[in-house]
């Protein structure tokens, strides 16, 4: 049974790489495409960090500001 099974998870590895290749042949902007929205996701998640940097850093203002009244 699990060598039935390993031979089936092989088999359809190489067709699902030879269709990916395909469709990257087929629509060049594709790869433009997903690398702008890795790029944007990357940005958003930047930003957010910054954010909560920021945020953060406010807090220990506020807090120090508190602590020396």
């Amino acid at each position: 049974m699990p060598q039935s099974s390993s031979s089936l998870s092989s088999s359809s590895s190489p067709s699902s790489s030879i269709l990916f290749s395909d469709t990257i042949r087929s629509e060049p902007n594709l790869c433009q495409s997903l690398s702008n929205s890795i790029r944007n996701v990357l940005y958003l998640i930047e930003s957010d960090l910054n954010y909560e940097r920021k945020l953060f850093d406010l807090y220990l203002i506020l807090g120090v500001s508190q602590a020396s009244y």
